[in-house]
């Protein structure tokens, strides 16, 4: 059954990105029939996503997991469960200093998880140690969309859209 309305909060910033990859797993099948090709088939799986920052301040992680967060102090539990998000980023494709081209890209549905720790004791030159989130994306109920995106150097994308398409998940309820 398909239909209804997502709703999203309020879209929040994680500072400080590093690195951002986006895995769609997709690919092609092909199936054989009287000693031949017969059919090929595109498929795609679950997205993943990581996200390496620089840092990801408590309260932020907190919400993001699904975590208690409380006078300064986190708690994990094995039952936790990570809230829906959507994740919205931008690629650069081209361009020059006064005038750069992106892609802008919303992922509707996904869930991260509780990302692994570990540290190196100090060395003889600094070593940063970020953190690194992963996430699974999968398509919406609403529509079975699962990414939208919009190019800034496309001349049928509108400027409204443009400039306000990270202060919200831009969706629609049409298949």
């Amino acid at each position: 059954v398909y239909g209804g309305t997502p709703s999203y909060g309020a879209v929040k910033t994680l500072a400080g990105g590093i690195k951002f990859e986006h895995k769609k797993n997709a690919g092609l099948t092909t199936d054989y029939a009287d000693d031949m090709a017969y059919a090929t088939a595109a498929y795609q799986g679950k997205s993943q996503v990581s996200v390496e920052l620089f840092d990801l301040d408590p309260a932020a992680y907190a919400e993001i997991l699904g975590l208690s967060y409380a006078n300064g102090v986190v708690e994990e539990t094995p039952i936790d469960v990570s809230p829906y998000v959507a994740v919205g980023y931008k690629i650069m494709l081209y361009g020059t200093a006064s005038t750069m081209y992106y892609k802008y890209i919303w992922l509707l549905k996904g869930r991260f998880s509780k990302p692994d720790e570990g540290g190196e004791t100090k060395k003889d030159t600094i070593n940063f140690q970020h953190v690194t989130m992963a996430a699974e994306f999968i398509e919406l109920r609403a529509n079975r969309k699962r990414e939208i995106w919009v190019r800034t150097d496309d001349s049928a994308a509108s400027a409204t859209t443009l400039t306000n398409w990270f202060n919200q998940p831009v969706i629609s309820n049409t298949k």
